[in-house]
């Protein structure tokens, strides 16, 4: 694809404007699926449809109060379900429908599940993440989607809002705030989420969006692994492993490849490259796992 429309940005990348690249940045960047739903006030929520495991729809009754927490029966068990307005910035409307949605989330050690009062609808597209003018604890941010502004939520905040001891992230024994990072990643979106995942764990953390800026960054500064995306513009996540392991400075530092690309063959292609691990992104419990291992053990 990119031969047939004369995308030679590798050799062309230095004769660009800024603004030129960063064009050419934006038309390959990963698009993210999104579940768009409105709990009881008017505001528009997202959630990225890689956390979630299924949306049921259930009835008013279906929803039993234990104490002060809600619940439903879910799969022969009983599941927590939360109403997002009562922890986020957001409007909370007093109005009872018939009917209810519960988004149940997936990746996520004892989900609770997330009653939407509408299901609006389901997108694929790039997120131009906005983190200055809608924030708060529970948010990643807000992006405008047909002249609608969609507020992201992370998923993980916001469990930790609800019940702050179980779900709180601790700092990765590993860590100490002494392990750097080298996180690599061309989508604003992800980055930030891996960036977050990162640093709530205590890890000190630098960024690049492309191989070609990772690899000049490791040439300049000490690193104890790198984290990196597959599909990237001018360097993409497989040459730069290889070429990780092909320098003696840093041959042996190990190597994480974060992405969406799940495939059997994506994987030992990946692995083969130099990867030590193969994470699916958005899994920030798999994640932190996989970064203290490798920091334990070192490369393979």
């Amino acid at each position: 694809i990119v031969q047939k429309a004369g995308m030679r940005f590798t050799d062309e990348m230095e004769d660009k404007s800024e603004n030129d690249i960063e064009q050419l940045y934006e038309s390959m960047r990963e698009q993210q699926n999104l579940l768009i739903f409105r709990a009881s006030g008017e505001e528009y929520l997202g959630i990225d449809l890689s956390l979630v495991s299924r949306v049921e729809e259930i009835k008013a009754e279906d929803i039993e109060l234990v104490g002060d927490k809600e619940y439903i029966r879910f799969r022969n068990s009983s599941m927590r379900v939360i109403r997002p307005e009562k922890f986020l910035p957001i409007s909370l409307a007093d109005n009872k429908p018939g009917k209810y949605y519960v988004i149940v989330p997936k990746l996520i050690k004892n989900p609770m599940g997330i009653i939407a009062h509408k299901i609006e609808d389901t997108i694929r597209t790039s997120v131009s993440l906005d983190q200055e003018t809608i924030t708060g604890k529970g948010l990643f941010g807000s992006f405008i989607y047909n002249n609608k502004i969609i507020l992201i939520l992370n998923i993980y905040e916001l469990f930790e809002l609800v019940d702050p001891i179980k779900y709180a992230v601790k700092a990765c024994k590993a860590a100490k705030g002494k392990n750097r990072v080298l996180l690599v990643e061309d989508t604003p979106f992800f980055l930030k989420i891996e960036y977050d995942y990162l640093t709530s764990a205590g890890y000190n953390v630098t960024t690049a969006r492309n191989g070609k800026e990772a690899m000049r960054i490791l040439n300049d500064e000490e690193f104890d692994i790198v984290i990196s995306d597959i599909s990237m513009p001018v360097m993409d996540g497989i040459e730069l492993a290889r070429r990780i392991r092909l320098d003696k400075k840093y041959g042996d530092m190990p190597v994480i490849a974060l992405t969406s690309l799940a495939r059997d063959d994506q994987i030992k292609a990946g692995l083969d490259a130099g990867f030590d691990f193969y994470e699916v992104k958005l899994d920030k419990s798999s994640l932190l796992e996989k970064v203290e291992l490798a920091l334990k053990k070192g490369s393979r």
